[in-house]
Order: C-alpha cells, then sequence, then structure tokens
C-alpha cells in the first residue's frame, strides 16, 4: 500500500507545500535509497526515496543523520534547483517533480523497476539513480494506457483479483474490503456474478473510491507479522498508527518494514544458535550416559592390579609387558612401565580404577543436569519458535542471555557498545569486559556497566577498569573469578609482579565523585583477590 495510486495521490497534495523550496543535496548512503534535502529560509526538510522492493516509497522526514563515511553524492543536477510544481502522472505510480532546469521523475513500480529519472524539458533523460549508463540519452516515455473495468475484464478472474486490477485501482487490500463489506467470496471467479451482484459492486467501489480520495486520516494497521498503510480504517485489525500526514504514515510504515526485516534475520541467526547448541548437547549426553566402557576400564584395571600383586616377584622389574591369568584363568597381555616394580605398576592401575570411579561418579552425578539442560533449551527452542515480533525476541534474549550466550543478536546498541573494550570468554558463558584506557574506563565502568555486574581493578597501581557481566548479584565460580583477576592485573601498572591484589565489587557500590579525574572512582564496598598478571593461552597483548 506504500506505493498504491490513492496513497500517492495524497502524498502528491501534501508535497506541493514544498514548492518554492530548494534542493541543497542529494545523497544516498545505503543501497536503494536517496536522500534530497530540501530548504527554505532555515527551515529544512529530507525527501527520501526508498527503492529496495519490500519498502519501496517516498516521504518526507523533519530528520535524517548522514553518516560521516560511505556516503555519496548522486544526480548533482538536482543540487541548488528551486521546485516549481509536483504531480502525479496520469495514474501511473510515477511522481513529476519540475524544477526550474529539469524534470525530475519517481517511478514506484517496485524493486527493480523502481527509479529516478533526470530529464530535460523534452523529456529526454541524462540522469537516474540506478543503471544510468542503460537509459542515458532515451526518451522517458509513461503508460497512457488506462486499465478496463472490473465487470470488462476476462470472466475467469476471480472477483478479487479483477477488481484489483480495474480502473479503480483499488489493488488487493480495497478489493477485500469491498467484498467482505458485500459478504462476497472473493476467490469467486467473475462469471459466476449476476447482474445485480455487478451493479452492487459497482456502487460499493464508487463509495470506496470518493472516500479514498477525501481521505483527512491514514493508518498503519497490523495485520500477523504484516503492517498495512490505508486511507481507510477497519475494525479487524489492530491500529498502530494514525496521522493527519500521509508522508508521516509512509515513513513509520517503512521503519516498520525494516524492523520486522530485522526482526527476522536475528530470529533465523537465534534458531540457527540454539540448533547448533542442541546438536552439541545431544552429543554430550550421548557422551555422558555411555558408562560401559568406564566400568570396563575399571575392571581391567583392577584385574590388572590384581594378577599383578599375586606375583612372588613382587619387587621385581620385568619387561615392557608380561602374560599373566586372573582369578578365573583368563590370560591377560598387560603393558607395564619397565622402569618401576610390579608392586609399583600394580598401585598405578589401582590408581587409575580409581580415577576411573571418580569420572564415573561424576558423569553419574553430571547426567541428569545436563539433560535437565537439554530440555531447558529445546524447550527455548519452541518458545523461539514461536516469538513473532522484536520487542518479545529482545525479551527472550535478556531471559536467557547466560545460557545461550547471545549478548550480541538482537542489542545493537550493547553491541556496539561492547565492541569497543578488550573482550575475553572466561568460560561458563561469563564475559570481561577491559578497559583501554582512562577515558575508556569512565565509558566502561558509568554507562556500559549495570549495577550488578562486577567491577574489577589492580589495587594500588594505575591500570584499566573491567566489567564481568552479570544478570544478578551472584557469586562468581573460584576459577572464573581468577581469570578475570589475572587478566584485569596483566593490564595494570603491576604487569611485571609475581603477584598482584585485585579489587572486585558490584557496580553499584563504584561511583564517580564529582570533579574527579577522568578513570578516577571510589568504592564504598570490596573484596581482594591475589593472582599472578596473565592472559589466557593463545591471547596476546
Amino acid at each position: 500500500m506504500l506505493r498504491n495510486y490513492y496513497t500517492l495521490y495524497h502524498l502528491v497534495a501534501e508535497l506541493k507545500e514544498y514548492i518554492g523550496w530548494k534542493c541543497i543535496v542529494c545523497f544516498t548512503q545505503e543501497k536503494g535509497q536517496l536522500v534530497i534535502e530540501l530548504a527554505q529560509k532555515n527551515n529544512t526538510k529530507y525527501l527520501i526515496f526508498n527503492s529496495d522492493g519490500s519498502k519501496d516509497s517516498l516521504f518526507v522526514s523533519d530528520k535524517f543523520k548522514r553518516a560521516k563515511q560511505n556516503s555519496m553524492e548522486p544526480m548533482h543536477d538536482m543540487n541548488d534547483e528551486i521546485i516549481n510544481n509536483i504531480s502525479l502522472v496520469g495514474k501511473n505510480r510515477i511522481i513529476k517533480i519540475e524544477f526550474n532546469n529539469l524534470y525530475a521523475y519517481f517511478q514506484l513500480f517496485g524493486g527493480d523497476n523502481s527509479n529516478i529519472f533526470l530529464t530535460n524539458f523534452d523529456n529526454k533523460i541524462f540522469d537516474s539513480f540506478k543503471q544510468s549508463e542503460n537509459y542515458f540519452g532515451k526518451q522517458f516515455i509513461s503508460s497512457n494506457e488506462e486499465a478496463p473495468e472490473f465487470w470488462e475484464m476476462n470472466p475467469n478472474l476471480k472477483i478479487v483479483q479483477a477488481i484489483a486490477s480495474s480502473s479503480y485501482l483499488f489493488g488487493k487490500y480495497y478489493a477485500n474490503i469491498i467484498c467482505q463489506k458485500l459478504d462476497i467470496n472473493p476467490i469467486e471467479l467473475l462469471c459466476n456474478l449476476d447482474s445485480y451482484s455487478i451493479n452492487k459492486l459497482k456502487e460499493e467501489c464508487e463509495i470506496l473510491k470518493s472516500q479514498l480520495l477525501a481521505a483527512k486520516e491514514y493508518y498503519v494497521l497490523e495485520d500477523n507479522d504484516n503492517y498495512i498503510l490505508t486511507l481507510v480504517k477497519n475494525d479487524v485489525n489492530t491500529e498502530l498508527f494514525k496521522s493527519n500526514s500521509i508522508s508521516e504514515a509512509i515513513r513509520y510504515r517503512v521503519i516498520k518494514e525494516i524492523q520486522l526485516g530485522n526482526f527476522d534475520t536475528n530470529h533465523k541467526k537465534l534458531i540457527h544458535k540454539l540448533q547448533n547448541i542442541i546438536e552439541k548437547n545431544e552429543k554430550r549426553l550421548k557422551q555422558l550416559s555411555d558408562f560401559q566402557p568406564i566400568i570396563e576400564r575399571i575392571a581391567n584395571y583392577k584385574k590388572y592390579g590384581e594378577a599383578l600383586m599375586a606375583q612372588n616377584s613382587i619387587k621385581e622389574r620385568k619387561e615392557s609387558t608380561i602374560e599373566l591369568e586372573d582369578w578365573n584363568g583368563e590370560k591377560l597381555l598387560i603393558n607395564l612401565d619397565n622402569k618401576i616394580s610390579l608392586l609399583q605398576n600394580a598401585t598405578k592401575f589401582f590408581d587409575k580404577a580409581k580415577s576411573s570411579e571418580i569420572d564415573l561418579a561424576n558423569k553419574t552425578k553430571r547426567l541428569p543436569i545436563e539433560e535437565e539442560k537439554s530440555n531447558k533449551i529445546k524447550e527455548l527452542m519452541n518458545e523461539l519458535q514461536g516469538i513473532s515480533n522484536t520487542k518479545e525476541l529482545e525479551k527472550f534474549v535478556d531471559r536467557n542471555r547466560r545460557l545461550l550466550e547471545l549478548p550480541a543478536l538482537v542489542k545493537n546498541n550493547e553491541n556496539t557498545n561492547s565492541s569497543r573494550f578488550r573482550e575475553f570468554d572466561l568460560g561458563e558463558n561469563y564475559k570481561l569486559y577491559v578497559g583501554k584506557n582512562a577515558a575508556n574506563n569512565d565509558e566502561l565502568t558509568m554507562k556500559f556497566a549495570k549495577p550488578n555486574d562486577l567491577w574489577m581493578h589492580a589495587r594500588g597501581t594505575s591500570g584499566s577498569h573491567a566489567i564481568v557481566r552479570l544478570e544478578k548479584e551472584i557469586k562468581l565460580p573460584k576459577q572464573v573469578l581468577t581469570k578475570a583477576a589475572e587478566i584485569t592485573a596483566y593490564y595494570s601498572g603491576a604487569r611485571n609482579a609475581k603477584y598482584v591484589p585485585v579489587v572486585y565489587t558490584f557496580k553499584k557500590y563504584v561511583r564517580k565523585p564529582k570533579g574527579a579525574n577522568i578513570g578516577a572512582v571510589v568504592i564504598s564496598k570490596e573484596e581482594v583477590i591475589m593472582v599472578e598478571p596473565k592472559l589466557p593461552e593463545g591471547i596476546e597483548s
């Protein structure tokens, strides 16, 4: 509905307000979009043209933030031109802007067919927004062919299809409104209508046409996962936005389309991530639940140890292998360490049996925990597949960030901030963020960190602030705390010391006094851990 004839009819009427305004500059910073800066006296507006298919549109915005980099200025012939008139070209989806020295045709046909053409007053093209080399020097021609009346169309067409593409130019959405109002099956064939029904359709089409042309308010409605820009409100769909400016309604609809596109991308990423986690968990569960190899290993180690202990020459050394029999007369070929005695070899086998028994006990203990985790993740997958909008997706990530290690898939702002700091994976779904300088420390501690995050700094020396992301005020596992402290100590003035005291506390106990130097803070509650300054293996400073 962004490119529907009636939408463009009202848009042109609204754009006439900008007759007499000057085009300052045209620029583009993303594919398929051209931004035209317009000015009059001290007022500035931005005419935005989109041509990427899903959100093909033209609208005016009060604000637009131009990128400092990756911005180009095509179609510079429009620069410094004054708008003399704006009109809709016949019943085509083409808007014509007449400048002092040229015409600009905004063609909103959809996807690759949406374009902007600059022509002289003889309509000869000398520039276009897309594929200018294919159009240069050609005549710009707009079709004047009239669409037929719906009752004159192919009788084997569906009713909704005939009305949508007829001379009324309603499109499918408005055609469905007509059918619903008259309680006509929209997919019924045109040939099945009698003359009375056709006349009722004509009457209703004329009524709707008058309503659309006279509309003063414009709506964006929600229909499941779709957003509809419409000039008439219905009682079926949820109203998201209403304005007396068609340009504002178009802009809102485009923004919703962008958000929907971002949702689809992030939703797919999350589903893919969860699928990978589920596959890894299944492999882990299979390994944990396979007790037989460990049980056999324990039995063999004990057999070897007992067979060696039964030997008369227990204190002697033998070759690297020995062949013996167990209590049942079964032959055993045992690999030995020939540098030690049979007794010492037997002791080693008993130790291995004990170690394997501990391994078996740990696996037995971990199995139900991993099974519970696996079931939880499968439940999350079911929940994720049922999510249909960005807001729900963000809440999902917030609730499950630690379990699924998903801090950056949806929360784009946090991802941007965290990339400014050194970042370390501490294991067990914990991450450490380390400042790079005094100003960066301030940003990390006072802006990025949340109240229940763990804050760290080497005591008695200069150095980086460090933050461990936490969902709530919890005690970190000892190995995670130690690893975080070692990294924090490494990025301090005491890097070369053998041991360094590192202060840690929750961010809510850290404050910056008024007038304090950059990077300086005060701590109201703290604990200390002694660590060796070092980075994780494989990480370079």
